[in-house]
């Protein structure tokens, strides 16, 4: 992941290098300043390093100048989504018949808990379009591969991850920010282990209600995809287990 962070801005992080001490609390951003008169939440790290992804490149570049090789798009990535997506449904077709025992808990915790992980970093690497070239392959691969997800994210996380990348540490448009409301509520040991435990959650849907878009045809797309091949599999359930 450093490596793909580190191509993709070697390429595209013009912002960052033209305004190269944007930190989380100082103002050289294209966006609306910072907020540095609010008190900092407490029980929070607060740092005041400069922009990572551009210090991460320079130094991987600087000890290893070979990492340039490695730059662009990757063949295999297509194939071993395509396998980690087919593992994943041949799994849950091998186990249908041992729903809620403890063999079922144990396949879906080692083998589907880890291909959902994959499949997660996988998207991350598609939508850098380190997969295909063509922008519109690789948006087809990442509606392919996220379906064992269910939810149709990919294309929301296409925008939103890029305004993170070019704009890090904005309170306003880098959406991988936690809220203020957020750091309020999620105080101690206890909430922030609930908080922990429900990440994916937070951060898929943080910046569709802090900061919507207007859906696309791609959006559409996602959502026939995702919601069809996954209702065909809880409809053809139905009729095995009828």
């Amino acid at each position: 992941s450093d490596l793909s962070c580190a191509a993709y801005n070697f390429i595209t992080s013009s912002l960052c290098d033209q305004h190269p001490k944007m930190t989380a609390t100082v103002t050289l951003t294209a966006t609306q300043p910072f907020d540095d008169s609010k008190p900092k939440l407490t029980n929070f790290v607060w740092k005041e390093d400069r922009e990572p992804h551009v210090d991460r490149r320079n130094a991987i570049q600087k000890a290893h100048p070979e990492v340039k090789k490695l730059f662009g798009v990757e063949p295999l990535t297509k194939y071993i989504v395509v396998g980690m997506v087919a593992v994943q449904y041949l799994t849950a077709i091998a186990m249908k018949s041992y729903v809620g025992t403890l063999p079922w808990f144990l396949v879906c915790y080692f083998i589907g808990s880890t291909m959902v992980h994959s499949i997660f970093l996988a998207t991350h690497e598609i939508v850098h379009n380190l997969a295909f070239r063509s922008f519109t392959l690789s948006k087809l691969l990442a509606i392919f591969t996220q379906t064992p997800i269910c939810v149709p994210y990919v294309i929301d996380f296409k925008a939103y991850h890029f305004e993170h990348h070019k704009l890090q540490g904005d309170e306003q448009y880098d959406t991988d920010l936690p809220t203020e409301w957020e750091g309020n509520f999620f105080q101690g040991k206890i909430l922030k282990t609930i908080y922990l435990a429900a990440m994916l959650f937070v951060y898929t849907l943080r910046p569709l209600l802090t900061r919507p878009k207007s859906p696309t045809f791609w959006h559409l797309i996602n959502h026939v995809i995702v919601f069809g091949v996954n209702n065909n599999c809880l409809v053809r359930r139905r009729n095995i287990t009828h």
